[in-house]
């Protein structure tokens, strides 16, 4: 039980981290896609400001990596569960491409393997 407990709290974590890292991403895409208009609107250059855009994109961009670093963590983990026969299911409104992932609903619910 002391697996499946543990297995809960780590599915949980890793909820809250993927939902962290896809609201850093859509804030900092946001704030890169308003850097060209409040130039324009300011009026200024197309010069001014070239480097705070390409950070924000790098920014962006780096997100995004991590972001796929955290998905194939998760891909892991599920891995490990299933070796230790402890199997955490999602309940979020995401479906997963490879599979018939959930659709409704939102958190984690905790499935014991038969064996």
């Amino acid at each position: 039980m002391a697996k499946a407990i543990v297995g809960r709290q780590v599915a949980v974590a890793l909820d809250k981290a993927e939902v962290a890292i896809d609201s850093a991403v859509a804030e900092i895409a946001r704030f890169a896609a308003l850097l060209p208009e409040a130039r324009q609107r300011a009026a200024l250059s197309a010069v001014s400001g070239q480097r705070v855009f390409e950070g924000a994109s790098e920014t962006l961009s780096l997100l995004a990596q991590a972001r796929g670093r955290l998905v194939e963590t998760h891909r892991r983990l599920e891995a490990l569960g299933r070796a230790m026969k402890v199997s955490v299911q999602a309940t979020g409104p995401v479906d997963k491409p490879e599979e018939d992932g959930p659709r409704d609903g939102g958190g984690v619910q905790l499935e014991r393997l038969a064996g």
